[in-house]
């Protein structure tokens, strides 16, 4: 059954108790029937951030017709990025489900199948995850967690972020605080900025006391429920350091291995229905946001940085990139070329194909 959001943050209670058990006994098994437990990844900071993983769970059961039923669990409210995984492995959970980059740091690997700055787009990414070799690739990467993990949907790009001035160039950002994290982080340090990381809560009253100069937060409808409006006139809309959000569906591999092979099949199919729905409930979701912004809140919206910005960001992502391609790991070094295989032969076809239908559509479309 799925929690709206009171009683999921209701839940949160139970799912702090559930973190202190031992690990978790076979599925239960009832006439047949199995039940299990899927970790959330965090504690919402918008009214339908629960939306992702309650559709899967419901998309399982439906898809099983109640051969497996899923339990969503609320994360501890001190719960640190990577909760999800952490539970599965530890035995407190059969599932997880969250994005990628909660976890991307326990592997260099990790962060190409999270979202890389100035890298893969949210559908380009999905092209390549889908191929047999990426997930053996994902399977190579989560195999020391005893974990197996199915992309299970993407929120497509971030938002570039929130400043209280309009943005010149390169200058104007250098030393501004910017609450930002992972990879983005990084590449905005490099860039001459000072990243700051605080829990979700705390950020807007920041923005409001000056303690932090600019957000890098999530996509512009969660944004914009957060109020980071009230601090900031000026939305950057496109983002170069995360143009792709990925989530995954960790599952036990154990356990995985354990289940028939019709409801391993429920898992692929649940799992890929969901990853196709995401992009589309969150494009549809900021593209109203930010026409709210603008409508309703008074924000000037920027569509893109300005070049000097841009080109200091994709200086920073290529240093960060080359590195992890040169890495020592033999396993990082053959997902970073796979990943750049990928963003090396999508754009032709993208330029080829939908710039060139874009432009003729605005030249000639006349309505």
């Amino acid at each position: 059954m799925l929690m709206d959001r009171r009683s999921f943050l209701k839940a949160t209670a139970m799912g702090a108790a559930a973190g202190t058990v031992a690990a978790l006994a076979a599925p239960a098994l009832s006439q047949g029937r199995i039940a299990w437990r899927m970790q959330a990844s965090a504690v919402p900071t918008a009214a339908d951030d629960t939306a992702e993983a309650q559709s899967l769970a419901a998309r399982i059961d439906t898809l099983s017709e109640g051969q497996l039923t899923v339990e969503l669990v609320a994360p501890a409210p001190s719960a640190a990025p990577g909760a999800a995984l952490d539970a599965v492995i530890a035995g407190r959970a059969q599932m997880g489900h969250g994005p990628v980059n909660d976890w991307q740091n326990r592997s260099g690997a990790l962060p190409f199948l999270a979202g890389m700055p100035f890298g893969l787009t949210a559908p380009e990414m999905a092209t390549w995850l889908q191929t047999p070799e990426t997930q053996a690739l994902a399977d190579a990467v989560h195999a020391p967690f005893g974990v197996k993990v199915f992309p299970c949907g993407d929120t497509g790009p971030q938002s570039g972020g929130w400043f209280r001035t309009a943005l010149a160039g390169i200058e104007d950002l250098q030393g501004l605080r910017l609450l930002s994290a992972g990879l983005s982080a990084q590449v905005w340090r490099m860039m001459g900025l000072s990243p700051v990381a605080m829990a979700a809560d705390e950020t807007l009253a920041a923005l409001l006391a000056g303690a932090l100069d600019g957000i890098e937060f999530a996509g512009a409808a969660r944004d914009l429920d957060m109020g980071f409006h009230a601090a900031c006139k000026h939305y950057y809309a496109m983002s170069f350091t995360r143009p792709a959000t990925a989530r995954g569906l960790i599952i036990d591999k154990q356990a995985y291995l354990d289940l028939p092979q019709s409801l391993q099949a429920v898992l692929q199919r649940a799992c890929a229905e969901a990853h196709r729905d995401s992009l589309a409930r969150s494009t549809a979701r900021d593209t109203a946001a930010r026409q709210s912004m603008t409508a309703s809140h008074g924000v000037a919206l920027h569509p893109v940085f300005p070049d000097s910005v841009l080109q200091a960001g994709g200086k920073a992502a290529s240093e960060i990139i080359r590195a992890l391609r040169d890495s020592t790991d033999p396993l990082v070094r053959r997902t970073a070329e796979s990943y750049l295989v990928a963003l090396g032969s999508m754009p032709p076809q993208a330029d080829g194909a939908d710039a060139a239908y874009l432009a003729a559509r605005a030249r000639f479309l006349l309505i």
